[in-house]
C-alpha cells in the first residue's frame, strides 16, 4: 500500500489530472494544419508536380550514368539508386525538415515568448504543425510515385534478415 503511494507522489508531477489524452491537443494542430493547406489545393499540386518532376530529372540522369558505366555503379544497382532517391523524395516532401527554420524564424521575430507560455510543448506543437502542412504532399506523393516507379522501373528488390527487422523495430 505504502509503495503504491510514494510511487503516485513520485510520478505525481508527470501525471495530469484533467487531461485522459494528453498528446490528443497536438494531433488538433496537426489536424487543424492539414485543413490549413487542404484549403490550396493548387499549391499543393504545384509543390507535387515540382517534386515529381526533380525526380524524373534525376531518373533520366542516374539512367544515362548507368547506360555509360554498366549496370552496377559502386555495387548500387539503377534499381536501388533509383527507389533509394524516390524514396528520399517521398520522405522530404513531408516538409519537417523545416522545423528547424521555423523555430528559428520564431526567435528572430521575437514571438517564442509568447508561444513558450501556452500550456503545450512549443517543439512538439512546431513539430506537430509542420507535419500537418506536409501531410498532404506526402500522400500525393505515395500515391504517384510508388505506381510510377512499379511501373516503369520495377518493384524494389528487398530483402530482410529478423536482425534487420528488430533493429528498425527498436529505433
Amino acid at each position: 500500500m505504502w509503495r503504491a503511494v510514494r510511487l503516485r507522489k513520485l510520478l505525481a508531477p508527470f501525471i495530469r489530472r484533467n487531461s485522459p489524452r494528453p498528446m490528443a491537443k497536438y494531433w488538433y494542430i496537426f489536424a487543424a494544419s492539414c485543413k490549413d493547406t487542404l484549403f490550396y489545393r493548387s499549391k499543393i499540386a504545384a509543390i507535387t508536380g515540382i517534386w515529381f518532376f526533380r525526380m524524373l530529372i534525376l531518373l533520366f540522369i542516374y539512367s544515362y550514368a548507368y547506360q555509360f558505366h554498366g549496370d552496377i555503379v559502386n555495387g548500387l544497382s539503377f534499381n536501388a539508386a533509383v527507389w533509394s532517391f524516390a524514396v528520399y523524395f517521398i520522405v522530404i516532401s513531408t516538409g519537417v525538415r523545416r522545423t528547424f527554420r521555423d523555430i528559428s524564424e520564431d526567435v528572430r521575430l521575437g514571438e517564442i515568448e509568447t508561444k513558450l507560455n501556452k500550456p503545450y510543448q512549443y517543439i512538439l506543437h512546431v513539430v506537430a504543425a509542420r507535419s500537418g502542412v506536409g501531410f498532404p504532399s506526402f500522400v500525393l506523393s505515395l500515391l504517384f510515385v510508388i505506381p510510377f516507379l512499379i511501373f516503369f522501373i520495377g518493384a524494389p528488390s528487398m530483402s530482410f534478415s529478423p536482425v534487420w527487422i528488430f533493429s528498425v523495430l527498436v529505433l
